[in-house]
């Protein structure tokens, strides 16, 4: 069999914390342990180069899209407007210069907002809970009898922080009062009855490569592995496996963590996530995760 050694990016934010990141660690491993070389890239200190024979994005003294056989995007870090778009535009120009880039600049984005993730989910028939989105103090206020008891979340976040279960409306009334206050947006989502548990399908490629119940600590509702839940190996249905192939595929994604609940009537996707970890899956199984994503990175490269 041809082998084929590549260049693999990883962008991440701040480099000393994100490779202190168990994930980031095993893909970094897995990438030397496969014969490929790693370029550790800050997201933050990419320069963009037009109109020169020097055209490209550069890094430090190098130009990525001459040199890099690929990259896994891995954080698209804290950032004003303006940042967060010249990030997205940065990464758009490293692909269209033939930098494959896993996951794609556009469907990390999509996945990683958690409103517009459900559009396109909902868009495609797949059933998500009730959520209202708004800006707007008043306007959230007046919906929330709506919803009852809800799950206020950050609009981007991840390892559930920042997520607060309200069942009172006073309480309701502060936590919107902050977030408007804050500029942020109110994101509410009504609370599906369900097990002390939900389940991570991951995926990558077009294969389920694992699955687990996550069971929340006891009086705990969170359930995910940072904030305590225990892992349980479990082999999913048919329709929880065409599921989140769906969900997967409908987000454009190469790899990915599908959260689903199941609900009184029902399973619900919670969110796709398009920048995973995998370190209570990781215990389940036999074989290595971050290695099988950086084989699937060589099939991309070799397309």
């Amino acid at each position: 069999m041809e082998m084929i050694y590549l260049e693999i990016g990883m962008i991440l934010y701040n480099l000393y914390r994100d490779t202190t990141h168990w994930p980031n660690k095993e893909l970094i491993r897995a990438i030397l342990k496969l014969g490929h070389k790693v370029k550790l890239i800050d997201i933050s200190k990419l320069v963009g180069v037009l109109g020169s024979p020097l055209k490209g994005v550069w890094y430090e003294d190098t130009n990525l899209t001459e040199r890099l056989s690929a990259a896994l995007l891995r954080n698209l870090g804290s950032a004003s407007c303006d940042q967060f778009t010249f990030r997205l535009s940065i990464l758009e120009h490293l692909e269209l210069s033939g930098v494959p880039l896993i996951n794609s600049t556009y469907p990390t984005r999509r996945a990683k907002e958690k409103y517009i993730s459900l559009v396109y989910l909902e868009h495609h028939g797949i059933k998500i809970p009730h959520t209202i989105v708004s800006e707007d103090l008043r306007l959230s206020l007046q919906n929330y009898p709506n919803l009852n008891d809800i799950v206020v979340k950050p609009l981007v976040g991840a390892r559930g922080l920042g997520s607060i279960r309200i069942s009172d409306f006073d309480i309701a009334y502060r936590t919107y009062k902050t977030l408007s206050r804050l500029g942020q947006v109110i994101y509410s989502q009504k609370y599906i009855e369900k097990p002390n548990r939900d389940i991570r399908i991951f995926v990558i490629g077009d294969e389920i490569v694992g699955s687990i119940y996550r069971k929340a600590p006891p009086g705990m509702w969170k359930t995910n592995v940072a904030q305590g839940a225990t892992v349980e190996a479990f082999n999913p249905n048919e329709e929880l496996r065409e599921l989140a192939l769906k969900s997967v595929e409908i987000l454009e994604l190469e790899y990915a963590g599908v959260d689903v609940v199941e609900g009184p009537d029902g399973y619900y996707i919670l969110e796709v996530n398009p920048i995973p970890s995998w370190e209570g899956l990781q215990t389940t199984i036999s074989f290595n995760i971050a290695e099988k994503i950086i084989s699937h990175v060589v099939q991309i490269v070799k397309k």
